[in-house]
């Protein structure tokens, strides 16, 4: 655990020193739950990506096939990714 805390604090260290981000998010990523997957926020930032960025294929990799299910349920659920705009697929283990 003490590993951890050092790796956080010499990240978050840097990541002010770049001043890029604001003192609340420095502090929010110190947060340990901050690692925790949030997938209302996920949705919500695909939906932002797609308003304000050109037509294009977005990526989102997850770890689990819990956290694929789930999050592919909330953006087939919503009505700000209807079906006739957007294809949503869950794909996993791609051989090539």
């Amino acid at each position: 655990m003490g590993c951890e805390i050092i790796t956080l604090f010499i990240t978050s260290r840097h990541l002010a020193s770049d001043g890029k981000y604001s003192s609340h998010v420095l502090e929010m990523l110190k947060n340990p739950e901050s690692e925790e997957i949030n997938l209302d926020l996920i949705a919500v930032l695909i939906q932002h990506i797609c308003i304000t960025k050109p037509e294009g294929a977005i990526l989102v990799f997850l770890p689990g096939w819990d956290n694929i299910s789930n999050l592919h349920k909330l953006l087939k659920e919503s009505i700000n990714f209807p079906p006739c705009k957007y294809n949503v697929w869950k794909v996993t283990d791609l051989n090539f």
